[in-house]
């Protein structure tokens, strides 16, 4: 049987310690295409930095979004070319401490399986949504929901 799904501001942080968080943007920390990180997410992702790095990573080509969402939370994100599940990105994390690897999203095809190719842990935490989701979206968020349901 599944767990119960929790958004990422429900996550105890007392369970994830000495990791590289790699956190996921849209679905996950804002609803796809948010510019505002809200209050409870700052909070929590002030919670795990005590004991973590955190970087974000965003398959959307917003770089100015990123920087700006970045440096709402007060962390690094990766700049790169390369979109999850590449590999690839991991040329843009500098992991010097070869602390283990911690994938924190929304959607298994992407977060989930590239989570899996780097060999890192992964978390999948309830989807941020609203009602101005494009129908593309909804659609691409069902068939995760669908593939994740069916592999678990």
């Amino acid at each position: 049987m599944m767990a119960e799904e929790i958004f990422f501001d429900e996550l105890d942080v007392n369970q994830i310690n000495n990791y590289l968080i790699i956190l996921d943007v849209d679905g996950c920390v804002v609803a796809d295409g948010g510019q505002e990180l809200s209050a409870s997410i700052k909070q929590k992702i002030l919670e795990l930095s005590q004991s973590n790095e955190i970087f974000f990573c965003s398959n959307k080509n917003y770089g100015e979004r990123l920087r700006q969402l970045s440096a709402q939370a007060g962390i690094g994100f990766l700049d790169t070319i390369y979109k999850k599940p590449s590999k690839k990105i991991l040329r843009s994390v500098r992991n010097e401490n070869g602390k283990p690897l911690l994938v924190v999203g929304d959607k298994f095809l992407t977060d989930g399986v590239w989570a899996k190719r780097i060999g890192a842990k992964f978390i999948k935490v309830k989807r941020l949504t609203t009602s101005n989701d494009k129908f593309l979206i909804k659609i691409i968020y069902w068939l995760d929901d669908l593939i994740y349901d069916v592999a678990e």
